[in-house]
């Protein structure tokens, strides 16, 4: 049980000592760095819409609208229309070479120019807006995994990856605990004097978690099954094996 309580805060603390160590290759994405044609509700209650999202030695949104989310009658609207947004240190996102556009409750529509406006309320960084897929749990903390799937279940996306990844946060620690209540009863077939018997036991229960944990894992993604039943179900189904055979 130690053990488990050590591995999860070593689970919680290596994203952030892995910032401060190294912080542009720890979170570099593990898949494709880019995503296609998306829409996205911010933090700020906008709805986004760009045609690119790509990184490269800066990262860049192309074909990029920022509405306001209120279709009230009696409240204006107020779309951002830019050619392209980029993020930099201070300013945070720069949008270039766009407009705004006010049109209020009787249909009059105001245009103002811009060649280039800080745009400090997309509070998002660039990270936070790529596919669930394509981001790198390892520089995450099981709270920014609560909020990566926050963001996609306003956008209308899946959460069953960002979901299910983090609840093995706390899943994945546990294997430690049902591992040695696995082991334990094998470890008394090994003294009895069939030592072969008990490490044969041993590699098939492994390989049986594995591919249970695999499936169950799976599933989750899917959305086929709720995301903390299918992170926990192998140390649940496990650990309920073990306590009995280790009473």
């Amino acid at each position: 049980a130690i053990a488990s309580l050590l591995g999860f805060g070593l689970l919680e603390s290596a994203p952030r000592v892995g910032r401060e160590l190294s912080p542009g290759s720890f979170e570099l994405p593990s898949g494709p760095a880019e995503r296609e044609a998306f829409a996205y509700l911010t933090d700020a209650g906008e709805i986004l819409t760009a045609r690119r999202l790509e990184a490269g030695a800066q990262w860049r949104m192309s074909g990029v609208v920022l509405r306001s989310a209120d279709n009230s009658a009696r409240v204006a609207l107020r779309y951002l229309v830019a050619s392209e947004a980029v993020w930099s240190a201070g300013a945070g996102c720069v949008l270039r070479d766009g407009y705004v556009c006010i049109v209020s409750p009787d249909g009059d529509q105001v245009l103002t120019p811009f060649k280039e406006r800080a745009y400090p309320s997309l509070s998002e960084r660039p990270r936070d807006l790529l596919e669930p897929r394509s981001v790198n749990p390892a520089a995450m903390t099981f709270r920014q995994l609560g909020q990566l799937a926050e963001r996609l279940e306003r956008s209308g996306s899946s959460t069953g990856y960002a979901r299910t990844v983090q609840w093995e946060r706390i899943a994945i620690p546990l294997t430690t605990l049902v591992i040695i209540l696995l082991a334990a009863p094998l470890a008394t077939v090994a003294a009895r004097g069939d030592r072969g018997l008990g490490v044969a036991l041993s590699l098939v229960v492994t390989i049986l978690y594995l591919g249970v944990l695999r499936a169950s894992e799976a599933l989750g993604f899917a959305g086929l099954l709720h995301p903390a039943l299918a992170a926990s179900f192998p140390a649940l189904a496990f650990g309920v094996a073990g306590l009995h055979f280790f009473r």
